[in-house]
């Protein structure tokens, strides 16, 4: 098993939707519920990295290593220093302790 305690050093929030519709009966896009917090090693893409993607203009994205739980998928929002990002890909880790949420930033 891979020694990552001590990159798990970044506190994020998780959420998701929570099921509630508007009048017209269509999901609710503010409707979401906190399922708790985690410990997270967080990776920004670098600047090379932007400038390799040719996403000078793209949003804000980040990797975020978590511990492996259930209830997390693309319908998940997390937080993390104030800023809220959208769930794009749930990536589990090889040693099946560990699972990447691919965030990009909601604008």
């Amino acid at each position: 098993m891979a020694n990552f305690p001590q990159q798990l050093d970044k506190r994020i929030r998780l959420l998701n939707p929570s099921g509630a519709t508007d009048d017209a009966g269509q999901p609710d896009p503010a409707g979401y519920v906190d399922i708790g917090g985690a410990w997270a090693d967080v990776r920004n893409l670098t600047g090379l990295e932007i400038i390799k993607a040719d996403a000078l203009a793209a949003p804000r994205r980040a990797s975020f290593r978590i511990r492996k739980r259930t209830g997390v998928n693309s319908a998940t929002q997390l937080t993390y220093e104030g800023v809220t990002y959208q769930v794009k890909a749930v990536v589990p880790d090889d040693d099946g302790v560990h699972m990447d949420l691919v965030g990009e930033a909601i604008q």
